[in-house]
C-alpha cells in the first residue's frame, strides 16, 4: 500500500493513496503497435524482440510489467512494462524501437510512451528518447476486476503528435493497435517443502504446505507421482487442491498402497515432483517438491 498522501503519476495525473491504491507485483501490457504495419514489415524486412517480450498468436507483443499502482475501484493509474521490439526493413533505411511501455491510465490525458530509437525514411534526426507513442481512450473500455487482478482489454490507441516522426508515415490521430493491460497485484503464496515426512494413518504424508495470504490461490501438481524405494520404483498418488481460499493453508500429500508401505516398513523412499501455487500474475511459486518418506516400523 502507497503511504504517501498522493502519488505522482509520469507527470499526467495524480492518484490519490488510500486502501484503494495496490502496487502491482506482474502481469503484462500487449500492443501490436500496428496491424498493416507489422504485415508490412514481415514482408520487407524483420522484427525482432528482445528483453522478455514475446509475441502472441495474434502477432501482438506481450511486454512484462515489472511495477506500477492502480486503483481497485476505478482500474485508473500505472504500469510500466520491460522488453522491446525492434522493426527494420530496407537494409536498416527503416529501423525503429519501441521499449518498455509505460502505461497510463487516466481520465485525461491517458498514453502509452516508451523508449523510441528511429531512422526516418528519407532523411531526418534519428530520435532517441521517451515520448508518447499513442492516446488510450479509457472512457470507451470497463475495466474488469478480480481478487487480485485488474484487466483492461483492448484500450482504443490513435497515434499520438510525437509519435508521428517515430513511425514516419501515418499522421497523428490514426488508429493503432489497441493497447491491453493484465495486472496483478496478489501477496506470493507461502510454499514450504517438507524435507522428510513419515508415513502415517492410510499411508500418507504431508510434502508440502501452502499458505495463499491473498486469494484464491491456484495450485497445479500432478495426480500421481512415483516413490523410490532403493533401486525400485512404485506408484503413488498426489492429493493436492485445485485452489485454495483467501488467508488459508493447505497441505499437498502423497499416499501410497498398502503395499508400498510395506515394503517402505522400517526404511525410507523418495518422491519429487513439481508444484506451482499462484495468487495471479507476479504472485507465483514455482518449485520441484523433493521428501524422504519414512515408513512405519514393522511389527
Amino acid at each position: 500500500m502507497l503511504a504517501a498522501a498522493s502519488v505522482a503519476l509520469g507527470g499526467a495525473f495524480a492518484v490519490t493513496a488510500s486502501a484503494e491504491t495496490v502496487e502491482v507485483k506482474g502481469g503484462w501490457a500487449v500492443w501490436g503497435v500496428k496491424e498493416s504495419f507489422r504485415t508490412y514489415i514481415g514482408g520487407a524486412g524483420e522484427i525482432t524482440l528482445s528483453g522478455g517480450a514475446t509475441e502472441n498468436e495474434d502477432g501482438t507483443y506481450r511486454f512484462p510489467i515489472a511495477s506500477g499502482t492502480l486503483d481497485t475501484e476505478t482500474g485508473l493509474g500505472e504500469v510500466q512494462a520491460t522488453g522491446s521490439v525492434n522493426f527494420f526493413a530496407h537494409g536498416r533505411a527503416l529501423n525503429i524501437t519501441v521499449a518498455n511501455p509505460r502505461v497510463v491510465l487516466a481520465p485525461t490525458g491517458a498514453k502509452l510512451y516508451a523508449d523510441a530509437q528511429s531512422v526516418p525514411m528519407g532523411g531526418g534526426d534519428p530520435i532517441d528518447d521517451n515520448r508518447d507513442l499513442v492516446n488510450l481512450d479509457v472512457e470507451a473500455v470497463d475495466p474488469e476486476f478480480g481478487p487480485t487482478t485488474i484487466e483492461w482489454s483492448s484500450i482504443p490507441a490513435t497515434l499520438a503528435e510525437n509519435g508521428v516522426p517515430v513511425f514516419g508515415r501515418y499522421p497523428a490521430e490514426t488508429t493503432m493497435d489497441p493497447v491491453s493491460v493484465v495486472a496483478g497485484f496478489g501477496e506470493t503464496p507461502g510454499l514450504k517443502v517438507v524435507g522428510q515426512a513419515r508415513l502415517g494413518k492410510r499411508a500418507k504424508a504431508a510434502v508440502a504446505k501452502v499458505r495463499c495470504k491473498t486469494g484464491p490461490c491456484e495450485v497445479a501438481a500432478p495426480k500421481r507421482t512415483k516413490i523410490r524405494v532403493g533401486k525400485r520404483q512404485f506408484k503413488a498418488k498426489v492429493k493436492a487442491p485445485d485452489r485454495v481460499g483467501d488467508g488459508k493453508r493447505a497441505q499437498i500429500v502423497v499416499q501410497v498402497t498398502k503395499r508400498v508401505a510395506k515394503k517402505l516398513a522400517g526404511r525410507k523412499g523418495t518422491v519429487k515432483f513439481d508444484l506451482w501455487v499462484g495468487a495471479g500474475p507476479g504472485a507465483e511459486v514455482d518449485t520441484t517438491v523433493k521428501t524422504t518418506l519414512v515408513g512405519a516400523r514393522a511389527r
